[in-house]
């Protein structure tokens, strides 16, 4: 079984990133393996990281390579 949560929304700054920050604050407590994925980022890693990637990898001190925590820029998909 999967031990995964996911956070959607059909309209984006619905605050999605907030309730992640919250929901990992919470988690943090409680296991000691947290992981975040976005799948779509906004530019391409060579133009700069992801903001949200980054504030909630730094303020958890997550140890997960920059390249595995998203799938596809917003270019690639649409």
């Amino acid at each position: 079984m999967s031990k995964a949560i996911y956070i959607a929304s059909t309209e984006p700054y619905s605050g999605k990133t907030l309730i992640a920050l919250g929901l990992m604050n919470l988690l943090a407590d409680k296991t000691k393996k947290l992981a975040y994925f976005k799948p779509v980022i906004n530019e391409p890693p060579e133009k700069g990281k992801d903001i949200h990637i980054e504030t909630i990898t730094s303020h958890f001190g997550l140890n997960i390579e920059y390249q595995d925590m998203f799938a596809f820029t917003r270019e690639q998909v649409f």
